[in-house]
């Protein structure tokens, strides 16, 4: 099974998805003042977070009905690997623009890391695909 080119592919989407989001969003006025460059970027990074969490859930309750609940130490198939390679492929993406962008904070941080590590980990179990996707 393929465990690299879910996570590119979604990286790559999450990146071109964004720079069009700069394209086509309106920024609200009081964040283009250079004192609010933080807000500025966050609130466009926002609108890729909420696209993100609505793709995991809608993806993760599609396979989940798909196989009739959670299926425990089944083996992790490659439905599994484009679910949870989707989230790794965002949360990586994310990262990287914000910290790129310096919209992180600690807390926000420390989420991004956790979120990758424990996506690792699940990612690379061959039996936790069923119920990793119950996390995203």
């Amino acid at each position: 099974m393929d465990r690299v080119t879910p996570i590119l592919i979604s990286a790559s989407i999450y990146s071109l998805l964004g720079y069009l989001n700069y394209q086509v969003t309106p920024c609200p006025p009081a964040l283009l003042a250079k004192d609010k460059a933080k807000e500025y970027r966050d609130f466009y990074g926002q609108h890729i977070s909420f696209l993100h969490s609505v793709i995991a859930v809608g993806l993760s309750l599609w396979l989940y009905f798909c196989d009739g609940g959670v299926l425990y130490e089944s083996p992790e198939s490659q439905d599994y690997l484009n679910v949870l390679g989707h989230s790794l492929g965002y949360f990586s993406y994310d990262m990287v623009y914000a910290e790129l962008f310096g919209v992180h904070d600690w807390p926000m941080r420390l989420h991004h890391i956790s979120a990758i590590v424990a996506g690792f980990i699940f990612y690379l179990d061959p039996n936790a695909g069923s119920i990793a996707i119950c996390t995203p």
